[in-house]
Formats: structure tokens, C-alpha cells, sequence
């Protein structure tokens, strides 16, 4: 561990630490971090972060602990720029970053993007689909969300498919929509199961299944997606796939209103479904 090979002494501080040589010693660690991180080693400035956060083998020091996290991601550790973005974004909880702040969040998924760090990518391009945290973006999204759905992320899969349909950046290609949409919403992505929802209600890439698309607007209306709040509202008043409901129907509405889409803010609103 010295100067020119710093990654050794973060290397050195994760066995000691862990205890894979000799007796665990956070001390001993810590020391490893430091001399690491001043040598512009990734893994040693978040080790070190995480050390000074929580006053593991040394003093507390939020301050410098955050410095030092922020340099780790910068320096290109795999997967810290996406844990500060989900902090800034407030999916993820920190005491030292500071209250919600979706521009800072934007940048640091893009940072984590550029380092090839797939979450980073389904996130920064369903932050630019959106316009989280800075201009909407749609047909640079495409891109993006292709890098990272190509490297298995699944919201990138989920965004991509929104992005497909729509068009963003390139042409339609609504049967590929249909393979990406619902294996994403089924792991859990909200916006892959409104995509699927639009393509079923509408019979692009397939048949038209009412029934089905109208379970997939529930689905991601309950993971917080806007459209399918709106579009399950359509097809409760409509009669779509099942029997018709406009006391539910409002509810849905307002339901989309709540999570900010201002054209189902008024009662008794019908929802285009798109």
C-alpha cells in the first residue's frame, strides 16, 4: 500500500475490516482507507465515507465522510454515484446529504451512467422521459435506457418500452414494447405496467385484450404512475374491460391528480388513454 498503488490499501482495508486477515481492526482499516483515498483510490474513499459516517475506527465526521463518499463516486466506484442519487432523490435515506433535491439526484445518475453503472442509467433516463430533476428529454432518453436495459436493468426495460411506443428518439416499435413492458412491471416497475396497459387497450404489437389492460392500469397506478391511475379511471367510465364505475372512476382521477397530472384534477374528468 503506497502512493502509486493506492487501490492495494483499499483493498488491505476491506480484508482487515472484514477480518480475512487476522482479527478484524477498523482502526488498522480506517488508516488503510486514508492513505487510500489521498492516493485517489475509488473503494478506499467510500470505505473511508462510510467509516467517518458512522465513527467506525475513528471519530465521527459527517462532513467529511460525505467529501469523501461524493470523491469515491467520483473516482468511478461502481454503484455509489446511484446510492447518492437515490438519496438526493429520497428513496434512499441519509442524515448527511440534506433535504430532497431531484437536480442533484439527476446529476449523479447521470454520473453513474457514464461509469456504466446500469441503475444509474434506467433512473437518469426515466429522470429525462419524466422531466425529473431538470427538462424532460424524451428522445435522448431512448438511448439511455437502451445502455441500461441492455445491462439487465429492469426500470431501464420499463422505460424503454414507454419510449418505444411513443416513438422518443427513433421509430415506433410497439411488438418489442410488448416483450420489454411486461416482464418489467412484473418486477416490480410501475411505468412497464402502464406501457403494457397502452398496448393492450390499443392492440399495438398484438391483440387488443381490454381485460388485461385494465389490471395493468391498476398495477401501476398503485406504483404511483399518473397515466394509469387516469387511464384505469377512462376505463372504469367507459365500461372498458369490466363493468362501469364513476364513483371509482373519480377516485381515480384523483388519485392522478395527487400525483401530479393536472388534467384529471377536475371532476368527472375522462382520461385519453396514452
Amino acid at each position: 500500500c503506497n502512493p502509486t498503488l493506492a487501490n492495494s490499501c483499499g483493498t488491505l482495508g476491506v480484508l482487515i475490516s472484514s477480518g480475512r486477515i487476522g482479527t478484524p481492526n477498523d482502526v488498522r482499516a480506517r488508516q488503510f482507507n486514508e492513505k487510500g483515498c489521498a492516493g485517489n483510490d475509488a473503494l478506499s474513499c467510500y470505505a473511508l465515507g462510510v467509516q467517518q459516517a458512522t465513527g467506525i475506527g475513528g471519530p465521527r465526521d459527517e462532513s467529511q465522510a460525505r467529501i469523501n463518499q461524493e470523491k469515491g463516486c467520483n473516482l468511478g466506484y461502481t454503484g455509489v454515484c446511484h446510492w447518492i442519487g437515490l438519496v438526493w432523490s429520497g428513496e434512499d435515506t441519509s442524515p448527511l446529504w440534506g433535504p430532497q433535491n431531484l437536480v442533484k439526484a439527476r446529476a449523479y445518475f447521470q454520473q453513474g451512467c457514464i461509469q456504466n453503472d446500469a441503475r444509474s442509467c434506467g433512473k437518469l433516463g426515466v429522470y429525462m422521459l419524466d422531466g425529473i430533476g431538470g427538462p424532460a428529454d424524451q428522445n435522448n432518453s431512448r438511448s439511455v435506457l437502451e445502455k441500461g436495459c441492455t445491462a439487465g436493468d429492469a426500470l431501464a426495460c420499463a422505460g424503454l418500452s414507454s419510449a418505444l411506443i411513443s416513438g422518443f428518439g427513433g421509430p415506433k416499435e410497439e411488438a418489442r414494447a410488448r416483450k420489454l413492458a411486461e416482464p418489467a412491471c412484473s418486477s416490480g416497475q410501475a411505468i412497464g405496467c402502464s406501457a403494457m396497459g397502452v398496448l393492450l387497450l390499443n392492440g399495438w404489437g398484438g391483440a387488443r385484450d381490454d381485460v388485461r389492460a385494465r389490471s395493468f392500469f391498476l398495477t401501476g397506478c398503485n406504483g404511483s404512475r399518473a397515466q394509469s391511475c387516469a387511464n384505469y379511471a377512462y376505463m372504469l367510465r367507459e365500461g372498458l374491460g369490466g363493468a362501469k364505475n364513476a364513483s371509482q372512476a373519480d377516485f381515480y382521477d384523483g388519485r392522478a391528480c395527487q400525483h401530479g397530472l393536472s388534467t384529471s384534477c377536475t371532476a368527472g374528468a375522462t382520461s385519453k388513454h396514452n
